[in-house]
């Protein structure tokens, strides 16, 4: 009898990663499923959520042995979605497919032909043929393969032809597919090279064979419009949490990018084997960095907002001749630093590990070991309309809507995608029109929508846009400030894990200040008197038990009012100790009169008084009859007498709390808060605490630097 033998397995797999609709993405499939070839099979991944797309190809894999349908949610990530058919891929090779482009079913056959005949790992490439409108077609041109067999040769002989990238379309060995993709992965930065690079990478591993059939591509001369080219690399940085006017930069990062990429251990040889395709490669893109700095991008490159002396630095690399990899790398670098430290660091630490022999390990290098790698590498999918998103973004037009591009750059480059923003107009002026109609126009397709307030102030800004959000989380968002890509992600994880949350985290100030600002654990502070930051995430429901933002609290205190009711249902914060919002600092900061804000704190205490001592309340109810007095000589004197006699009747402590409570009504609206913060201090250090000493006397230099007794108590503090 004989014996049963093993099923062949497929020797390709044919990836089509779909979005489109039925009308759309139909044909390419239909003529996928219709290949009869048994070393062939065809993976579709559908994330389009269309429901005659779902039957159509419900029937085609009733009547296509080969044809496999994964069916995905239709908000998953396009990444995602192409990943969930790569992972079951059973071929030694791999196609990747556009749902929206013509394949001629002739170049799988030939495909397999040349893979069959070959006793080595090659790339089968296809004619291609790009649709320039009005049924014209123009041919892509090819460069034939070189006699030598060394990969540089292969490499810097298409970068000097100067086409297009065509290993994309090509059927390709998965081994390498696999590699590239966990590079791509792990990448901190955007995908605008990624065609490019796995170009190079290719064709340093195998020689590419030319197949007689190919591809039809749609639509592709939009991309040799230099506007509509652009406009591509303008948004592909937006989504990565870049601002627009990076495009300006486009050639210099290209240069630095792939030379890291050829610089790596993903490429076969020696440093000096690299150095000719790197030269070569960074000549050309810093030519054009040039050329269109001062030409076409000269706009964007005078108006970014960068220091003058990068530019400075910059513009001498404009009358070079020639530049080094490291030159251009530490520039670039810095750049990055200026426009988002975060992932300045981040892309560094990145490059670093790629270039890293790692001799306790084979093949090529693995970046998932590189802690705290983002995995936000494509553009996320746009949220089909109507569909209840996750997060509710809340972002008031005040008068620092200047500033909103770069509010929204950040918000599309979230790692989690499922979002909406509205944007709340409480001007209603022709200017504040213009602006929210070009970010529409900046984001096509995005969540984002634009909604009208009266103009009664920030709490009911808030409450408008809430009133009108969809999402299941809230998260409000002012003008100017950016959030870290990873924020939304790791902010409503907190959420999914306790219902009664409110996530905040850590802030990194910019602007004209940098500084690191480390917010108070719930365990470790008292919301009453240490707010959480105002943007925080938080269950829409909270908002509704809460009664929503306080419309009589001054624009400042609308927030901390605002955390208070929710502690007063039960709701507590939980603390990330990274910074996920980065908020802008500026001459011109919101920071109501110092009349105004002990009143607010006043009212503050008497809105909530469950969560205030009874000495907190007598003194608001005594501030609020008689708001004249703002702390002048005889109110300081008084405290520090009534503090001192605390200290002789009740100890120390009793005369701590007592400069603290007046501290927290008066810091900011007494010119001679900084003699009670110095007292504080001299009470601290006797109580032995000499770190909440040092605090004091620093905010009595903050208050006075002219004033000595805190400056030479803090130096005996720092000898001890």
């Amino acid at each position: 009898m004989a014996e049963a033998q093993e099923p062949r397995q497929p020797l390709l797999s044919v990836l089509v990663p779909s979005h489109r609709s039925c009308l759309e993405a139909m044909p390419i499939i239909s003529r996928l499923a219709a290949l009869r070839n048994e070393r062939v099979e065809v993976l579709v991944a559908d994330n389009s959520g269309d429901p005659h797309k779902q039957k159509a190809l419900d029937i085609l894999r009733g009547i296509a042995p080969r044809l496999k349908v994964v069916k995905n949610p239709d908000h998953l990530p396009p990444h995602e979605n192409y990943k969930t058919i790569i992972d079951i891929a059973a071929g030694d090779y791999i196609l990747a497919c556009a749902d929206d482009d013509y394949l001629d079913p002739g170049f799988i056959d030939d495909a397999i032909q040349l893979i069959l005949g070959a006793d080595h790992e090659i790339c089968v490439v296809p004619a291609l043929y790009q649709y320039i409108g009005q049924g014209q077609l123009y041919p892509t041109q090819r460069i034939p393969e070189p006699a030598a067999p060394e990969w540089t040769r292969r490499v810097i002989g298409h970068f000097e032809s100067k086409i297009m990238p065509v290993l994309t379309y090509s059927v390709v060995p998965k081994r390498l597919l696999a590699a590239f993709l966990n590079y791509q992965r792990y990448h901190p930065m955007i995908g605008s090279f990624l065609d490019w690079s796995f170009e190079y990478f290719a064709r340093a591993w195998c020689p590419c064979h030319y197949a007689e059939h190919g591809f039809y591509l749609y639509d592709s001369q939009r991309w040799m419009n230099i506007d509509s080219a652009t406009e591509a690399d303008g948004r592909q940085y937006r989504n990565g949490g870049l601002p627009f006017w990076f495009v300006a930069f486009h050639k210099l990062h290209w240069a630095v990018e792939l030379s890291s990429f050829l610089y790596s251990g993903y490429f076969p040889g020696t440093p000096q084997e690299r150095e000719p395709i790197i030269k070569a490669l960074i000549a050309q893109n810093m030519g054009l960095f040039r050329y269109e700095s001062c030409v076409s991008k000269r706009e964007r490159f005078d108006n970014a907002p960068v220091s003058a002396s990068l530019k400075r630095e910059i513009m001498a690399l404009f009358l070079q001749s020639e530049w080094s990899y490291p030159e251009i790398r530490a520039i670039f670098l810095r750049l990055l630093g200026e426009v988002c430290p975060d992932k300045a660091l981040r892309y560094e630490n990145f490059i670093r590990a790629i270039q890293t022999p790692r001799p306790d390990k084979t093949g090529l290098p693995d970046p998932s070991a590189i802690e705290g790698m983002s995995d936000n590498y494509l553009n996320p999918e746009p949220k089909p309309q109507g569909r209840e998103p996750l997060v509710s973004i809340i972002v008031s037009l005040d008068q620092h809507a200047d500033k909103l591009s770069e509010t929204l750059d950040s918000v599309a480059g979230q790692t989690c995608p499922d979002w909406e923003t509205i944007l709340v107009d409480s001007h209603g002026s022709e200017a504040v029109d213009r602006l929210a109609g070009e970010m529409l126009a900046y984001f096509p397709g995005r969540a984002i929508r634009v909604i009208a307030t009266a103009g009664r102030g920030l709490a009911e800004s808030r409450n408008t846009g809430i009133g009108a959000a969809l999402g299941k989380y809230i998260l409000p968002l002012n003008c100017g400030d950016q959030l870290h890509p990873r924020a939304l992600e790791k902010l409503s994880g907190l959420l999914q894990a306790d219902p009664r949350a409110i996530a905040y985290s850590d802030i990194q100030e910019f602007g004209t200040a940098s500084r690191y600002v480390q917010t108070l654990d719930p365990r470790a502070g008292n919301p009453a008197l240490n707010p959480y930051p105002y943007c925080a995430l938080y269950r829409r429901e909270m908002w509704a038990t809460a009664g929503g933002y306080n419309l009589d609290m001054a624009q400042d205190y609308a927030d901390w009012d605002f955390w208070l009711s929710c502690a007063g249902h039960g709701y507590i914060g939980r603390h990330i100790p990274e910074a996920l919002l980065f908020r802008r600092t500026r001459e011109a900061d919101r920071v109501p009169a110092p009349p105004r804000e002990t009143e607010s704190r006043a009212r503050l205490v008497l809105n909530h008084p469950t969560l205030y001592d009874p000495s907190m309340l007598a003194q608001a109810e005594a501030l609020l009859a008689d708001p004249a007095r703002q702390g002048g000589k005889e109110e300081v004197l008084a405290v520090i007498a009534e503090a001192e006699r605390l200290a002789a009747t009740e100890g120390l402590a009793a005369a701590v709390a007592h400069y603290r409570r007046w501290l927290w009504f008066r810091s900011a609206a007494s010119p001679l808060a900084y003699a009670v913060q110095f007292n504080l201090g001299v009470a601290l250090q006797q109580l032995d605490d000499p770190a909440g000493a040092a605090w004091a006397y620093r905010e009595a230099l903050e208050k006075n630097p002219a004033f000595e007794p805190a400056r030479n108590n803090l130096a005996l503090l720092s000898a001890l």
